[in-house]
């Protein structure tokens, strides 16, 4: 062997490790199909769900309301549920949250461990993300709080521990209701640092309740380039009413990413309201999370919304990759949002879960068939969100082939958002939308 620098164990040797790297990255490949799937189903969910909030009679976009949500997080609960879900409840709640179609295999209630790894591999991002120097912290969380009578299904119990890293807590819902709401919505308000109070509503459980499960979501972030608090000022902002109204506007040259997209080059027979759109994305620090600020022509933010898809969402994104500095105006606000969502899931095609018709027997340990196992249904889903954007950065939570053109590649004068807008937070690292909302109308008693 002399003369040649490798002996023959350092020759196998190598081989075995260049094996090992090839499984690890046919595995690592793996993974991050997962995640893009996940991230499809949740930000296709995401869109679905504001459409249906935006044209809710009291809650939506004709009454002024402001928006936020976080379909990310309502997903999430919905996800520990199918564990225990079972025939057509199961099959409605994967079409609704868009598993059946973007997973292969489509899940089953037999087979449905790929769906709740990927979920959970995307959670260990957030679970306990905060930066040391304390510029951003991005947190979720979920709970389990069964009646002390009601002995949940062994198989479920293990999975949401190990899928959701849920923690389990026994109340006592047929004696003690009111004390149960006061726990879990404490529970609720400590999870995100005091911004969701009162998930649950007054008698929203009784005697007849089994099981509370809960999901929060928490988020506070610095910007990258922050606003100078000296040059806010007040500036009009005209709603799609045309009354106007001044509001605190921050203003700046910022270091962003910049772009203006013409929806009616899209040769796509499901864009209806076709219109140019202005696009901002500010990133926040030390973080792979942004917020992108999506301004309509006048009067378009509901025809926005209507159109909006992943396929568009995919153009918008990849329009934004070059950062330069942007002249930008926007408003300083505060919302919260609370909606319930019964009505918005069952309009999305869940339907069964909410009567006599769910099956939910894989969630008891009750013999399938029992009067215990018949009895569960979900009865309502609450949901509340929260966000604060200011000069600082963001503060957000909540418990539940066509081409786009980019016509202009200049640095543009200005973004103002003068003008009823959409916004949404986005982690970069998984393009999961974990907020998205809607600027309509100047908060009133909501700011």
């Amino acid at each position: 062997m002399t003369g040649y620098p490798f002996s023959l164990r350092t020759i196998l040797r190598s081989a075995c490790l260049i094996l090992i790297y090839r499984q690890f990255l046919a595995t690592s490949m793996d993974s991050q199909n997962s995640q893009t799937k996940l991230a499809l189903s949740n930000n296709q969910f995401t869109f679905d769900t504001l459409r249906q909030v935006a044209t809710s009679s009291t809650k939506g976009l004709k009454n002024g309301v402001n928006i936020i949500l976080s379909p990310f997080n309502v997903a999430q609960v919905l996800s520990m549920i199918m564990i225990g879900a079972k025939g057509e409840t199961f099959r409605q709640l994967s079409d609704t949250l868009h598993y059946s179609s973007n997973f292969q295999p489509i899940p089953t209630p037999q087979n449905q461990e790929g769906l709740h790894k990927a979920i959970a591999n995307a959670a260990k991002l957030h679970l306990g993300a905060k930066n040391r120097k304390r510029n951003f912290t991005l947190e979720t969380g979920y709970g389990i709080y069964p009646d002390k009578t009601f002995l949940l299904n062994p198989i479920f119990e293990k999975n949401v521990k190990r899928f959701y890293r849920a923690t389990i807590r026994n109340l006592n819902f047929k004696s003690q209701p009111k004390l149960a709401e006061k726990i879990i919505n404490q529970d609720v308000s400590n999870a995100t640092n005091g911004k969701i109070k009162n998930l649950l509503p007054p008698n929203s459980l009784d005697a007849f309740t089994r099981m509370v499960l809960i999901g929060t979501i928490y988020f506070k972030g610095n910007w990258k380039d922050k606003f100078d608090p000296k040059l806010t000022r007040k500036i009009e902002f005209k709603s799609d009413d045309g009354l106007s109204q001044e509001v605190d506007m921050m203003q700046g040259s910022k270091d962003g990413h910049y772009g203006d997209f013409d929806f009616s080059t899209l040769m796509d027979s499901s864009i209806k309201h076709p219109q140019p759109v202005k696009v901002l994305r500010l990133d926040y620090v030390d973080s792979n999370l942004a917020m992108f600020f999506v301004l309509p022509k006048q009067n378009g933010l509901d025809g926005l919304i209507q159109d909006l898809n992943t396929a568009i969402l995919t153009k918008l994104i990849e329009g934004l990759r070059h950062e330069k500095k942007i002249r930008v105006t926007i408003p300083k606000f505060k919302i919260d949002y609370g909606i319930e969502m019964k009505e918005v899931l069952q309009k999305l095609g869940m339907t069964d879960i909410f009567g006599n018709k769910a099956d939910l027997s894989g969630i008891s340990r009750a013999e399938s068939g029992s009067s215990e196992t018949e009895r569960l249904y979900l009865s309502e889903v609450y949901h509340k969100a929260f966000i604060e954007v200011n000069e600082i950065g963001s503060e957000a939570a909540a418990a539940t082939g066509a081409v786009i053109s980019l016509l202009s590649v200049m640095t543009p004068t200005e973004f103002k958002a003068d003008r009823p807008f959409l916004y949404f937070i986005m982690d970069l690292s998984n393009s999961n939308i974990l907020f998205i909302g809607t600027y309509s109308k100047p908060p009133q008693t909501n700011a």
